[in-house]
Order: structure tokens, then sequence, then C-alpha cells
């Protein structure tokens, strides 16, 4: 069945006309931008590489991420991905894990707002068997308890839509990455019946390929984009929080949203320009926004555990993390500090002192990952993206960090590719772009403990200095 004739076979109840005049709808135009722009998020995931794709079938990226893969921004080098796209619309799906041993990983399981709502995996302790994955719009999230037929948990989806993308630690011993590819292989999800009417219409992933739902430029605009996408998906995927549904429909049919058709027309006297720049700078402002982001000194920030991973009522964050790293993680899981970007000339380097090493769980790991202005990886010769614990880092004196118990000072720099410092700093060396340019970074810190957040642990101090040479 379609999405429209769905909708139509549905509709039990229309809510009576609103009195939204222009001013009105341009704000509802707004919000709805704001709400929606996580679908075309999603819709970027599957277009093109998974356009032919099954719903709840895992598929596996089999090697770490490097500068060629674009389907979300900011990726990790630390991990494997896999990725499922869920359709809870008819049937449950059933979960199989293995016993990863003391290996970090995490199976995420996302609506398709990238609201991060049920987490299972080396954190939180989960241990191998089986897990039903089902939709229940009332009570979202792990549940252990009244668990029946032998499953560990049921992880609740409030959703008929969403997505999984589980993640698995790569270490740095040889071999270990065709270790986590049959770890991989031992993951496994089948649908289970669930003999009852469907809550949705079919997921099927080729609608991202429609050209209503696809941004061209010069053919379409991306607001038209995103709200002809909020139009299809939105009535079928409902907030999670129970108390925002009926005025998040009722704007969006403000915005000119029509439920009944699954159709968007923009009303007349709005502008869909200002829409979006309104929307933005409301981005603008909750990234000043009291008690949402966390300073750690020296321009290290990150945001507040309730505007990471699961976004609750706070629509903005919502959108700003869609933007700027698609199906981030909970608190939980893992703490993301950044800085503010750099923009560096050819011979300049960033240099990052660290006064000690980072406090991490045992199955947690660290990472510093560097991205051009467009948010990907950097190509260099030496195929290098990112360092952390499980790279060869260096104390000053040689020894390295890796080795037993010592802490202490060590620094990494940053510096263009075509520029190698001194054989004495490879392994602390990050090699950024010919010629310099704009720079983002991400420090990554799964399994953070307390003192990575509450002001014991001091996060480096960074400087931009002259290129280092031999």
């Amino acid at each position: 069945m379609s999405l429209v004739a769905f909708a139509q076979a549905k509709q039990t109840a229309i809510l009576p006309a609103s009195q939204c005049l222009t001013a009105c709808q341009q704000n509802a135009l707004s919000f709805a931008f704001t709400y929606g722009f996580p679908l075309y998020s999603y819709g970027k995931y599957v277009n093109p590489r998974y356009l032919d794709a099954e719903t709840n079938t895992l598929y596996h990226s089999r090697n770490l991420s490097g500068p060629e893969d674009t389907a979300v921004v900011r990726p990790n080098v630390d991990t494997l991905y896999s990725v499922a796209f869920l359709d809870l619309s008819e049937d449950d799906v059933e979960i199989l894990v293995p016993d990863f041993g003391d290996r970090y990983w995490v199976f995420p399981i996302y609506d398709m707002y990238a609201n991060d709502l049920a987490n299972i995996g080396s954190i939180t302790n989960s241990s191998a068997g089986r897990y039903l994955l089902r939709f229940d719009d009332s009570n979202p999230g792990v549940q252990t308890e009244h668990v029946k037929g032998g499953y560990r948990a049921y992880l609740n989806l409030p959703t008929p839509y969403g997505i999984a993308l589980p993640r698995i630690l790569v270490e740095s011993a040889k071999g270990d990455l065709q270790r986590v590819n049959s770890l991989q292989n031992q993951l496994n999800m089948s649908m289970v019946p669930r003999f009852s009417p469907p809550v949705a219409p079919a997921l099927n992933l080729s609608m991202f390929a429609d050209p209503r739902f696809t941004y061209n430029p010069g053919q379409n605009t991306l607001g038209d984009v995103v709200l002809q996408l909020t139009a299809a998906l939105a009535p079928y995927n409902e907030p999670y929080i129970k108390g925002d549904r009926a005025w998040v429909a009722q704007t969006l049919r403000d915005s000119g949203i029509n439920f009944e058709n699954n159709s968007f027309s923009q009303p007349l006297g709005t502008n869909m320009t200002s829409a979006i720049e309104t929307t933005n700078a409301s981005n603008e402002a909750l990234q000043l926004t009291p008690g949402l982001t966390l300073s750690f000194g020296g321009n290290w920030t990150a945001r507040a555990s309730r505007v990471l991973g699961a976004f609750g009522s706070f629509y903005t964050a919502r959108y700003s993390t869609a933007v700027r790293g698609y199906l981030a993680l909970t608190s939980d899981q893992v703490t993301y500090p950044t800085h503010t970007e750099f923009n560096i000339a050819d011979d300049e380097a960033i240099l990052f002192k660290f006064s000690r090493k980072p406090e991490i769980t045992s199955t947690g790991f660290w990472s510093l990952t560097l991205y051009n202005a467009d948010q990907y990886l950097v190509k260099n010769d030496l195929n290098r993206y990112a360092l952390g614990d499980r790279s060869n880092l260096t104390f000053p004196d040689g020894s390295l960090l890796s080795e037993g118990d010592k802490d202490g000072a060590f620094e990494i720099v940053i510096q263009a590719n075509d520029i190698p410092p001194p054989a004495n700093w490879t392994n602390n060396w990050l090699p950024g772009p010919n010629g310099g340019g704009v720079l983002l970074i991400t420090l990554r810190f799964y399994g953070a403990e307390a003192a990575m957040t509450n002001g014991d642990w001091i996060y480096p101090e960074v400087s931009i200095t002259n290129a280092i040479r031999s």
C-alpha cells in the first residue's frame, strides 16, 4: 500500500481548520524545516548506495572509513560500522548478538530523526544472545523486565521506521580487522511476525531516489525537499515525547503539510529562505544557551547529555546534530569534545599539548580525528586520519603511551601532508591537506570516566605554530 493510500485508509479524524495566518505560517514553516531536516540526512545516507537495499537487513562496512566515504559527516576511524534500515510497520525483528569478549561494541537503535533510543553494548554490559526489536510508541528504550520468549531484552522503538548503526572497535593488533569482520558476520537480524494490523505502510528505500526527495541545486530547493520528505514520513513517525505529538502535528499542518495525502504546499505569503535563516539563527543561539553546552576551557566544548544522541523536545539541537554529525550516540556511550575550527597557512601547524592520558573505562577508547572544511577525512600519504590510544603515540622521551602504566605530558601535531616533521615527531603527526586551509577536529572519548567531564582532566592546550621541519 502506498504512503498516501495508507494515510487515507487510516484517517479517522481531521483536526479542525487552524486559524494560523501568514506570520504564524512563516514560523511554522521554519519549525517544519528544523523538525524534518534529519529525514533529509536519512535520505542522503540511503541514496545512492542503499537504494536497492532490503530493510531489516545488516549491511557491513568491512574496512575503516576513509576520505572517499561521504555517507555521513565526521565519521570515526576507530570502529567498523554496520547499518540496517528498520521497518517495524508490520513485523518485529530478532537480533542475534555474538560474544564480543572485552572489546568495545554498541548496537544503537535510532528513529529516522537520529534519536538514539535503545543501546545495547559493552558500556551497558549487554551479553550475547537474542534481543527483540519491536514497535512500541509508549515505552521507548531497552526493556529488561517482563520479557518473554527467552530474549535478553526488548528494544522498543516508538516509530515504525528507523535505522541501526552498530559499531565494533578495531584494535591495532595485526589481523584484528579480520576478527571484527568475523564478529560482523555473527550479528544477525530476522523478522518475527506480529500478527496485528500494520501501523504504517512498508518502507521502500527506493523512495529516496524520487526527485521530490533529492536535492538538485538549480532544479529544486533544499527547503522544498525537506518539507516534501517531512510530508511523506512525519505522519507515521511521531515525536517520541508524547506531549509533543499534538502540537507538532498541528504546526506541521500550519506549515503547508497535508497529513491526509502526504503532500506539501507552501502557504501563500511565506518565504522559505527566511524560514531557513530563522532555523540557522536559532541554531546559533542554541550554542550560547546556558546548560546546553559543556565548556572544558581552551575553546573545548561538548553537548550536554540532554541534547546529545536523544534530543527530547530540543528540535533545534536535533537539527544541529543532523547537519554536523548524523547518528550521534548518547552521552553514556561517548563524549564528543570539539574545538573551534582552524584556518592555517601552508607552512603552519596546530600543536596539541596534553598534560596526561585521557581517563577511559576498560572497554572504552579515545581518538583525535581531523576533517576538512566539508567535514570529511583528509587524504594523506600515511593513510592516517586519527591518533589515539591504539596509535603508536610517544612521550617526549620516545617511549610509547601504550606501554606500561607511565603517564605524563605528550603532544600531537597537525601539519600539511607535504611537510613531514622530523622522525621523532612521525608517530605523533596527523597529516593535514597540502596548502593548509580550514580544518576541523573532534575528540572522541568512548566510555569516558567522570574526570573527562567534571573538570578533573585538563583538556589539551592548542596553539598554531610554524610547521615543524627537519
